[in-house]
């Protein structure tokens, strides 16, 4: 089973934690990323974010959607 603390929070580099950080999503906080897991996935599979371009390739997606497949777990 995936965690949040092992396998996903990694996956955010500093700088991305920094930039969302100013818009109140703290992308280092558990219950904040549960409670914005779908709207990340989104965004992030859309190509919307990150802004600086540095996308997420599909071996990311896959693992932030396993993990919010199975429970969130922290």
């Amino acid at each position: 089973m995936l965690s949040f603390n092992v396998d996903i929070l990694t996956l955010f580099r500093d700088r991305d934690i920094s930039c969302m950080k100013s818009l109140q999503i703290d992308l280092s906080d558990y219950e904040t990323v549960r409670l914005w897991a779908e709207n990340i996935y989104k965004q992030l599979e859309s190509k919307a974010m990150p802004k600086d371009r540095a996308f997420w390739t599909a071996e990311q997606l896959k693992l932030l959607r396993d993990w919010i497949d199975e429970g969130m777990a922290p």
